[in-house]
């Protein structure tokens, strides 16, 4: 049952940008000692969730710093370098709803939360973890209580897994009759959600994938070359507007409500969607924790 005075921790969507998320995260837990009743997230965000509401930093700094395509993907729809894979054209060509496969992230995912976490995490004194994907069956948000007894754990992985399956690059995760996409579809952020749907927050911290003025982040040099650069862009150009306004839709109800929303934002390091060059991860996780001191310290 959520508290009074409840402090929340929103994690956006992030794609290979969860270095950053989680560079904020650390900040905010181990310097500004902040301890959330709730956390929210979506995509890379939903990821994190857990192992930040336990405090598994080690395994998640190490992870971030060196999440490669095979942690994600069976049948990856890039290569390193970024490009699309033959293997991609062809599932295309023989009528596949996707580029590739997300096989692999629900075993990376249990490495961070092994079996005996997750029983911990849902007997435990944790907070409430809130994860989002879309039901692409009916358009409409799918939103779940990690702590809910009806999530087991094999259900847990599924639903991150879901959270974090972008339309065309992956397949959706196929559940209780719905058919699960990333959460990123509706919503980069469930900040302005958490406002509406919880009483008595005292505090509410949102930290952003992206820089908070974008102009710049859509490359006016971008050339059509090939049918994933295309869908990179669209995905970028949709990403950007879909979190600024959830950026407005949150400051406007935390100002109604009078909630005291701290939004952080991080630059822009990586800018391919699948871009796994762990030198910027590196980079990107230490630039956001200054990012997240920074609107801490000076607003």
């Amino acid at each position: 049952m959520v508290k009074k005075g409840v402090k929340i921790l929103n994690l956006s969507g992030a794609a290979t940008k969860i270095a950053g998320l989680a560079g904020a995260a650390y900040y905010l837990s181990n310097e500004y000692g902040y301890r959330p009743n709730i956390i929210t997230g979506i995509s890379s965000g939903a990821i994190l969730t857990i192992p930040i509401a336990m405090r598994k930093w080690e395994t998640i700094n190490y992870l971030v710093k060196n999440f490669g395509l095979s942690d994600i993907f069976d049948k990856p729809p890039v290569n390193e370098q970024n490009k699309v894979r033959l293997r991609a054209y062809f599932r295309a060509a023989i009528g596949k709803s996707s580029f590739g496969t997300q096989g692999n992230l629900p075993k990376t995912l249990s490495k961070v939360i092994t079996e005996d976490d997750w029983y911990r995490y849902q007997c435990g004194d944790y907070p409430e973890c809130y994860i989002g994907s879309v039901d692409f069956k009916t358009g409409a948000r799918h939103i779940v209580n990690l702590k809910d007894k009806g999530v087991s754990y094999e259900r847990y992985l599924m639903l991150v897994n879901a959270s974090a399956s972008i339309p065309l690059a992956v397949e959706p995760v196929r559940l209780d009759g719905k058919l699960l996409y990333d959460g990123g579809t509706r919503n980069h952020i469930l900040g302005a959600w958490a406002i509406k749907n919880f009483e008595d927050i005292n505090e509410s911290i949102s930290i952003y994938a992206r820089p908070k003025d974008y102009y710049g982040l859509v490359d006016s040099k971008w050339t059509d070359g090939n049918l994933i650069n295309v869908f990179e862009r669209y995905t970028n150009i949709s990403m950007i507007e879909i979190s600024k306004r959830d950026e407005r839709e949150e400051s406007i109800l935390a100002n109604i409500q009078d909630v005291n929303v701290k939004q952080i934002f991080m630059p822009s390091v990586i800018k391919d969607l699948y871009d796994t060059d762990t030198n910027k991860m590196n980079i990107l996780y230490d630039l956001a924790y200054s990012e997240a001191e920074k609107i801490i310290n000076y607003g």
